[in-house]
């Protein structure tokens, strides 16, 4: 038997025992072998698609709620830079809130651009800004601010694949509170609203 290779082993008493012959290369397989058929490697697949889908579902709400967060805090900072300014410049300002555009810009009384603009990514909006008694869902509004820094107290809904995060910036202070919900938003406005009348 030319080319076969044979392995003889000691069993436990110690006498030879025989093991099946290797097979050398190019050999047709055993009859007893198969391999995995179509139907098999597609059950797989698809069982590895709805295991991956099912991973992308769960990642995608944290991600989500961290850029809503990152986005507001941006929408905050922009806030605060504007106060900034236009205590050091000793003249009004105005943040223009693009909700159509998804940016918000800063200007001067004429209207001039003073300092760059910010952009939100492309997957937030600005769905929904309330200005002291005004609210809007669409368009541009200017919310001023003062040679002293002050703004009257807003909202800004933020929103990003059906999740939404609100932003209250209280217009005395410059505090940003994040919120969840229209109705939280709704009563930080009205308690400033009521402490600045008071």
């Amino acid at each position: 038997m030319r080319g076969i290779l044979t392995t003889t082993r000691f069993g436990a008493a110690g006498l030879p025992t025989r093991r099946a012959p290797a097979l050398p290369t190019g050999c047709a397989p055993c009859p007893g072998l198969r391999g995995f058929t179509l139907i098999e490697l597609t059950i797989v697949l698809l069982i590895m698609a709805i295991v991956a889908a099912a991973v992308t579902l769960r990642l995608h709400t944290p991600l989500r709620h961290a850029e809503l967060r990152d986005v507001a805090g941006a929408v905050a900072q922009y806030d605060r830079t504007t106060r900034l300014a236009a205590r050091e410049q000793d003249r009004p300002l105005r943040m223009v809130v693009g909700l159509s555009s998804r940016r918000i810009s800063r200007t001067d009384e004429r209207g001039r651009a003073t300092g760059a603009p910010l952009a939100l990514p492309g997957r937030v909006a600005i769905e929904q800004l309330i200005v002291r008694t005004q609210t809007a869902h669409e368009g541009e509004v200017g919310i001023s601010c003062s040679r002293l820094g002050f703004t009257p107290t807003y909202a800004m809904r933020l929103g990003a694949g059906g999740m939404h995060r609100w932003i209250v910036v209280v217009g005395l202070t410059g505090e940003a509170v994040e919120v969840d919900n229209e109705d939280q938003a709704r009563q930080i406005l009205e308690a400033a609203g009521r402490g600045n009348a008071g």
